[in-house]
């Protein structure tokens, strides 16, 4: 308990040189005193240790609950019905498309770590690689507009059409 004392009481101290060093005016000769006068205070009244059990205890749930949801889940199998999640990732999938393309700069060398989005999803971005290509999922239905931005070396927009037939190619600062 003394030693911790002691610590605490150094460390007051070397805070309160370095607020002098610091400050280097006539308040921080105050400040360095009040730190320091603090310290002893604050180390006579220790934290309290945290409470040796931790563990959380959660109820049990009675098996004729969890046996009762059972037949209801498992109805659209058994009617011989096709699966939610199998029906849901069709139209998902329909719905973009991943465009793939590189980032160049106004000389031609690859743009490593250039964002690179649609105009329309600023919160979906594709980082490029060491060759400076991206793959960004968009949506299909739609031309779209993806902007390329690299800093220091400005950021450059490109329209993309329905079905691009090669990969998209962006040069910054054209």
């Amino acid at each position: 308990m003394l030693l911790a004392t002691s610590m605490r009481s150094l460390l007051a101290l070397c805070l309160s040189v370095f607020v002098m060093l610091v400050l280097r005016s006539c308040f921080a000769l105050p400040a360095a005193l009040l730190l320091f006068s603090a310290g002893p205070a604050f180390a006579a009244h220790p934290t309290p240790a945290p409470a040796k059990s931790s563990r959380i205890t959660v109820p049990k749930q009675p098996a004729a609950a969890a046996t009762s949801l059972a037949p209801k889940a498992m109805a659209p199998l058994a009617s011989g019905s096709p699966l939610a999640a199998d029906t849901a990732a069709k139209p998902l999938a329909a719905a973009l498309r991943i465009l793939s393309g590189t980032v160049l700069s106004a000389d031609g060398l690859p743009c490593v770590g250039a964002c690179v989005f649609a105009t329309t999803n600023t919160h979906q971005i594709a980082v490029t690689d060491r060759q400076g290509t991206f793959r960004l999922a968009v949506p299909a239905s739609t031309a779209v507009q993806l902007q390329a931005d690299y800093f220091g070396l400005g950021s450059s927009r490109v329209v993309v059409e329905n079905q691009p037939t090669q990969p998209v190619r962006i040069v910054l600062g054209q």
